[in-house]
């Protein structure tokens, strides 16, 4: 059926209404066209966007699909550069600061606070990024210990991780708010994170040709942490292909709330390697609470690893370069 295939594009101009789509085999669904790129089309349904082969549909919805593409072309992308938001990003591994408003279907989810009017992104690229070539892109998640750090955002956590992942060629990517963190508490997320880490999927989408195709790992330190399982749901949950999960002073396994937000399956979990990474003397996040973190994850996720480095509740930047590394490794092996 056509909503088994993955989310991966999106753009930002203004759609046309729903119309029933039908596929060869004469399901139908109903849903927003949204673009045609060569022989692939994205449609929308309910604010998700799908992408899916243009041969998948009928014959009549052929016909609509590049008759829609002649009036609503997609702007293609200059070859070398990345632009999001009519902003062009730098290469130079300082973190670029995007905002954008909120789309429609964001403004849904946020409605209860309307004071979250725009989308926050900070990204790192290194100095051999190409649009058009697929990339690794390392996502970030950030502690909320007090409203300072809850407006401080994800965004603030970048520079922890970017001298590292950025100098082994990894982009760093983070998503907030103006007002900062979507998220209220490390453990329970606003109903509206997801829904920013949609658009930020889409905007990223629509903007960076070899997006779809990149590698994804997430981490976060703390209880960024925790934070971060809900976004490998919400990677998984977009179809991205999430190949890692770092954890870092970890005290709590969040798979299961995060599988129920995200609806991620359980199957997609299976190709994901999870590093936990504790200190000797962490007094917050104790080894044995890393060790039991990393027992409950075994059930799970494709393959899991825990080391220890000496020192207390903080991020050892060696053992995040040792778990990029390990996350592109073919097989299972330790």
């Amino acid at each position: 059926m056509l909503l088994r295939f993955a989310a991966i594009a999106f753009t930002f101009t203004a759609s046309l209404s729903a119309r029933s789509f039908t596929d060869v085999t004469g399901k139908s669904i109903e849903a927003e066209f949204v673009s045609l790129v060569g022989e692939t089309v994205t449609i929308s349904r309910n604010g998700k966007p799908f992408t899916l082969p243009l041969g998948r549909f009928s014959k009549a919805d052929q016909d609509f699909i590049k008759e829609q593409a002649i009036a609503k072309p997609v702007t293609p992308s200059i070859p070398g550069k990345l632009m999001l938001a009519e902003k062009e990003l730098t290469k130079n591994g300082k973190v670029n600061l995007v905002e954008a408003p909120l789309t429609e279907e964001t403004l849904k989810k946020t409605r209860k606070n309307k004071e979250v009017t725009a989308i926050k992104l900070g990204i790192v690229l290194p100095e051999n990024f190409d649009p058009a070539v697929p990339q690794k892109i390392l996502w970030i998640s950030a502690a909320i210990n007090s409203d300072a750090e809850r407006s401080a955002g994800n965004c603030s956590a970048i520079p922890m991780y970017a001298d590292t992942a950025v100098a082994d060629g990894w982009v760093v990517i983070a998503a907030d708010t103006n007002l900062g963190n979507p998220r209220q508490q490390d453990h329970l997320p606003a109903d509206y994170d997801m829904a920013i880490q949609q658009q930020a999927i889409a905007m990223l989408s629509s903007a960076w040709p070899g997006f779809a195709k990149s590698k994804f790992a997430c981490a976060g330190f703390s209880g960024g942490s925790k934070a971060s399982f809900y976004r490998m749901g919400h990677l998984c949950a977009a179809g991205l292909d999430v190949v890692g999960l770092f954890l870092g002073g970890c005290n709590q396994n969040l798979t299961s709330p995060a599988k129920e937000k995200s609806k991620v399956r359980s199957g997609a979990l299976k190709k994901i390697k999870v590093f936990v990474s504790t200190g000797k003397t962490d007094d917050i996040s104790t080894v044995q609470m890393s060790e039991s973190v990393a027992a409950a994850a075994e059930k799970d996720y494709a393959n899991v690893r825990m080391e220890t480095f000496d020192g207390g509740h903080s991020l050892s930047r060696d053992q995040l370069k040792s778990a990029l590394a390990w996350f592109l490794e073919a097989g299972k092996g330790k």
